[in-house]
């Protein structure tokens, strides 16, 4: 009798962190792109250079965002408890949503992430053997406030590999998922502000805080595009907070309630890395820091009734975060003011339905309502966006290439580009310049995205294919108002920016990395009617060429001036005396 003999099955090599010297393409796998993060990257010409995404259909992010908006609700009711406590204070939730919630929605859409992806690969047909080099559960984490949260979990590999190996031990423990783990390397240091290298203030920055009004900020740097509009900005800022305290003061408006979730809930292994994930994470603007930060906002006067309209970078700065929060417990109305575009575009957004739409209200650009997220909305003008409606001076530049961030370590559950677009974006930008010839091509001149942690290369990569292909630089508003067009791939800011100018757009990106509510598709299938907006980079180049020589005359065809001032009511709302809109709304509050 023979005994029959089995061929031994072979056992994949997995990166779950950064991959190292050791690595051979073809044969070890990496859990996701961020494992590349900072070392070479494979071939982005090829049929599928990057891991794929742990999301079948844009529909499951939206469903898991909501599952993951339930679950940070329930630890900020435990936190209210815990954290109240810890500081013998007695401060309701709405002090906690504004000094936790960012961090905890961060944290935790983040943490969800790396979970999809360590299943993708333990669910996969087959069950083969899976050998995982992971880091060390154990590592000190020293996060300051939101800013480094949100700065980490954006571009720092080491967290991303340490919030994997926390999650690995949670579900390693099935032996029929046959995982065996091999500790790598520690990370040098513990994981704090100098390891996703916080941007010092410039003096500019400096110069513009002291101006703002403590209690009125329509813009930020971020979306002030010109020594004018900033100095606008200023000056509208002092004059509407100076007639603001003229306001009838009445009592505090209720904050929108939250809305009861009955979907799916997320399985325990995960609520339990989760959790350690967290308590490990929690900046010490909460904790070690709290008793500091809360003393000098106590400090502050505080006026019942009185109005304070901000946009969300205060939540960026751990002082001016503890003192709204202690300006909504004394009776002040907290007004959030939308500050980039997709906002109400986008089928999900991270930071804004749990923290800028559950305030007293939030300030949109025209729109009015979210299918997804409850809030209570003010359709206003945006001041921005009306002064550049009035700045396009004589079309005489080149068309430009406006570029977008390609981040490898995405983590947010958001449609902003990061997740479905990494392969999908650079294989389509190859494709839109290599249908241009030459004539073409040198009409067009480059914006590179500036440089992020954690992501592609873009400027390097471009150059280094077009080296002679002109690069736009320094005051990116001046030549944009001066250009005769732009070519875009996300509909980001720019996009506003343009449709706001009345600037001819020509733009292509891939609908599941920008997914919409069902209002906005419906505008922008009428650009892709139009022949405005594309799926892919190789039929927008063929158009490019075909309108180069007018492409302002094609602009102005009547039903691109339609489907453009449709969405400039609804999404990018212009007014030449926004202001007064302004003053008749928050006057009634």
């Amino acid at each position: 009798m023979s005994l029959a003999m089995t061929e031994p099955v072979a056992q994949l090599r997995l990166f779950a962190g950064p991959v190292d010297a050791t690595f051979v393409p073809g044969s070890d796998q990496a859990l996701g792109a961020w494992c590349y993060a900072g070392a070479a990257l494979p071939d982005l010409d090829g049929d599928s250079p990057l891991p794929d995404e742990p999301f079948d259909h844009p529909d499951e992010v939206v469903a898991d965002f909501k599952m993951i908006c339930a679950l940070a609700n329930t630890m900020l009711d435990e936190f209210v408890v815990t954290l109240n406590t810890r500081h013998c204070v007695d401060y309701d939730k709405r002090f906690w949503r504004i000094a936790l919630m960012p961090s905890l929605i961060d944290i935790l859409s983040f943490a969800w992430y790396r979970y999809r992806e360590v299943m993708r690969f333990l669910d996969r047909p087959g069950k083969a053997p899976v050998h995982v080099l992971a880091c060390p559960t154990e590592m000190e984490i020293d996060l300051r406030d939101y800013r480094d949260v949100f700065a980490t979990t954006h571009g720092d590999p080491d967290y991303s590999a340490w919030v994997t190996a926390v999650i690995l031990d949670g579900v390693a423990g099935d032996d029929a998922r046959h995982i065996t783990i091999e500790r790598m390397a520690i990370p040098a240091g513990p994981i704090r502000r100098t390891a996703v290298k916080a941007v010092k203030k410039t003096t500019r920055q400096s110069v513009r805080d002291a101006l703002r009004s403590r209690y009125f900020a329509i813009g930020t740097l971020a979306n002030e595009f010109s020594l004018g509009l900033k100095v606008r900005s200023i000056i509208a800022e002092m004059t509407l907070a100076a007639l603001l305290r003229f306001k009838p003061r009445r009592s505090s408006p209720d904050w929108p309630a939250v809305e009861p979730y009955n979907g799916s809930q997320p399985p325990q292994t995960f609520i339990d890395a989760a959790r350690k994930i967290v308590a490990a994470s929690l900046p010490s603007s909460v904790t070690s820091r709290f008793e500091e930060l809360d003393r000098a906002a106590r400090l502050h006067r505080y006026k019942p009734g009185r109005v304070r309209v901000l946009t969300s970078a205060f939540m960026f700065d751990d002082a001016q975060s503890m003192e709204v929060a202690h300006g909504v417990l004394a009776g002040e109305v907290l007004v959030a003011m939308q500050h980039g575009g997709p906002t109400g575009v986008m089928a999900a957004m991270q930071l804004s339905p749990e923290t800028e739409f559950r305030f007293h209200r939030y300030i949109t650009w025209g729109w009015s309502s979210h299918p997804n997220y409850p809030g209570q909305f003010l359709a206003l003008p945006s001041p921005q966006l009306s002064g550049l409606a009035r700045a396009r001076r004589d079309p005489n530049g080149p068309i430009i290439f406006v570029s977008s961030c390609v981040r490898l370590l995405a983590g947010r559950l958001s449609f902003e580009g990061d997740i479905f677009n990494r392969n999908y974006a650079h294989r389509e930008k190859f494709s839109f310049f290599a249908g241009l010839d030459e004539i073409a091509r040198n009409k067009i001149a480059y914006r590179p995205y500036p440089a992020q942690p954690s992501s592609i290369p873009d400027a390097e990569i471009m150059r280094d294919r077009y080296p002679d292909m002109p690069v736009v630089g320094g005051n990116f508003h001046d030549a944009l108002m001066g250009a005769r067009g732009v070519v875009m791939e996300s509909p980001g800011s720019t996009f506003y920016q343009a449709m706001a100018a009345n600037i001819p757009v020509i733009a292509y990106w891939n609908e599941d990395a920008f997914h919409m509510t069902p209002e906005a598709k419906r505008i922008f299938d009428k650009f892709r009617a139009a022949g405005v907006v594309y799926g892919d980079g190789a039929t927008a180049a063929d158009h490019l060429a075909l309108v180069i020589d007018d492409i302002e005359g094609w602009w102005q065809q009547p039903e691109i001036q339609s489907a453009r001032e449709e969405f400039c009511e609804t999404y990018a709302r212009v007014s030449r005396f926004w202001w007064v809109d302004w003053i008749k709304t928050l006057w009634r509050l």
